[in-house]
């Protein structure tokens, strides 16, 4: 009976021994995944980067040129409102002063 107990103590330390290895085992290779899988992200990202770069490159050079072409636009409207101010400055000018008198 002493044999059997040992039989059932040692069997009982081998499986022990498994299951402990078996979660050494299982924790190592969800590390390894998890860099592995990280590592797949970061190509990932590189080639998305690589591959948008050209088209936000493009995307920003039409909004500077829209950009610039509005600005153009926006200084020449200004350069006239200039314009017709000093064209009517002397009209407007007894009118406020009308205005200015009455009130």
């Amino acid at each position: 009976m002493k044999e059997e107990i040992e039989k059932i103590l040692q069997a009982d330390e081998a499986a022990r021994n498994l299951v402990k290895d078996s979660e050494y085992r299982a924790r190592r290779m969800t590390a390894e995944a998890r860099e592995r899988a990280e590592e797949i992200r970061l190509q990932l990202e590189r080639r998305l980067d690589q591959t948008l770069e050209p088209e936000i490159r493009k995307i920003l050079e039409e909004a500077h040129g829209k950009a610039e072409h509005i600005q153009r636009e926006a200084d020449r409207y200004t350069e006239r409102m200039k314009i017709r101010l000093q064209e009517r400055l002397p009209e407007l000018i007894p009118e406020l002063l009308g205005i200015l008198l009455r009130s």
